[in-house]
This record gives C-alpha cells, structure tokens and sequence, in this order.
C-alpha cells in the first residue's frame, strides 16, 4: 500500500488540489452572491415600494369614480370650444361679448392643423345666439377674413387651421406623460399608456375635425342677421363625434388588468 501511494502521491495530490480549489470557488461565488443580494436588498425595496406607489396613483387615476374618464378628458369641452372658436374665425359672433371673457380662461393652446394661425381662446355654454357681423367687435381685417371663408364654406370647402386645447384636456394629458414617462414605470404600462395617447390624438386630429368642418358648412348655408340671430347648439357635433370616437375602454381596463397582476391584487396568499 504505502509502495503504491508513494508511485502515485502526484497524481493524488493533484486530485485532492483540484477538489479543494472546486470547493474554495464554489463558496466563494456563493459568498459573493449572498453578499451582492444583501448590499442590494435595500435598493430593490426601495425600487419596489416606489414602483408600487406609482401603480396605485395611476390606478386610482383611471378609476376615478367622480369622473369618468372619456369626460375627464374634456372632449365635450374641447368640441364646444372649437365649434365656437372656428365660427368666430367664419365672421360669426356670440350676442353676448362677455362670453369670450369666459372663452379666453378656458383655452391653455393649440394644435397646428395648417401652416398659419395663432392661439385664441374659448369655453361656451351649450346653447347661445349668435349674430353676423358686429361692427363694433370685429375688425375690418377680421370681417374680410371671416366673408372670404364664409364664402368658401358656402362652396363646401372649410380647413380648419387650428385645434384649441382647454386646461381641463391639458391637465389629464400631462398627468398621463408623466405617468408614461416615470422610471419607475413598467415598461409594458408605459406602452399601454403610449397607446391611450394616441387613442386621444386619433380623436383629436382625425375624427373630431371634419364633424366641425361639416358643421360650419351647414351654418354658412343657414341665413342669420342682427335681427334675426340663429340658435346654435354644439352637441350634434359632439353627439356625431362620440359615434366615431374611440372611447379608451378596451386600452383602460387592460391597464388596469397589468397593474393588478403587478400588485398581485387578486392573488390568493397562503
């Protein structure tokens, strides 16, 4: 035996090195891991606990009950004052001026639908007179403008320039980048969230504006004067527009099912 074992003590050597060297690796990559998750356990419970007050906020968002959320958007708003806004640009006025003071509290800007225009303002009540031509509110340039597109308008041929934006629109639109554009997002929400604004840009660009160009044509064809003013009610337009619109449900509820699943609100804990 001890012939054998000194013919052999290299080799055995060797063996007994390389099992203690596996050994020594082994518990240090062990070492190593227990270490690293315990320097980052603290910045994965910081991660989470943010993630998670994130979630919640935009869950309550998209439930609020007080709201819902197709109105929190304000597109009655925003039809309304675009309606109005886009007859003044026609050479139509409200009866009342005071009314524009209203209008002008109410519109935060605009999105550019042609190369030209500048930011008016408008908010409106859903029924009101309206007149041609005041001489004492529009302007002369501000007359030939609006007698040139009412005359195109009588032809078939309206282009809306612009698309004013109210607070109320601006307010949920901000809330919902700020959402999508959080670090904390997840990224699927993130692109859900994406989706949603699009959604309302579609609505905002492609639908809503030929239900208003439609409109003033069919205005611009009604006859009307100081004396005999025509009764304007924006909600056809805004009846006609939510037909068309995409109304969000679809893209809110799929949201609301990835936070829950995130949340792990419905699971059964043991």
């Amino acid at each position: 035996m001890l012939v054998w074992l000194s013919e052999n003590i290299t080799w055995i050597k060797d063996i007994f090195w390389v099992v203690f060297t596996s050994i020594a690796t082994i518990v240090s990559i062990k070492t190593y891991i227990r270490a690293k998750s315990t320097i980052l356990q603290p910045l994965r419970t910081e991660v989470i606990k943010r993630q998670t007050d994130l979630l919640v906020e935009l869950l309550s968002f998209l439930l609020d009950r007080q709201k819902d959320f197709y109105f929190k958007i304000d597109y009655f708003g925003l039809v309304n004052t675009n309606v109005f806004l886009t007859m003044r640009d026609y050479g139509y006025l409200l009866n009342e001026n005071k009314i524009y003071d209203e209008i002008d509290k109410n519109v935060v800007g605009f999105i550019i639908l042609k190369n030209e225009g500048q930011l008016d303002n408008v908010e409106l009540p859903q029924s009101i007179n309206i007149e041609r031509e005041k001489e004492d509110n529009l302007n002369k340039e501000q007359q030939e403008k609006g007698k040139k597109k009412l005359l195109l308008a009588r032809e078939g041929k309206v282009d809306l320039e612009r698309l004013y934006l109210t607070n109320q629109y601006n307010e949920t639109i901000q809330k919902i980048q700020e959402f999508q554009c959080n670090p904390f997002m997840p990224s699927l929400i993130q692109s859900e969230l994406s989706k949603l604004l699009n959604e309302i840009s579609y609505n905002l660009t492609v639908i809503l504006p030929p239900e208003i160009e439609k409109f003033i044509i069919q205005l611009s064809k009604t006859q009307c004067s100081p004396n005999a003013p025509v009764k304007v009610d924006p909600i056809a337009v805004y009846n006609y527009f939510q037909r068309k619109s995409i109304h969000h449900k679809d893209t809110i509820q799929n949201i609301i099912k990835i936070i829950r699943e995130y949340l792990m609100v419905d699971k059964k804990w043991k």
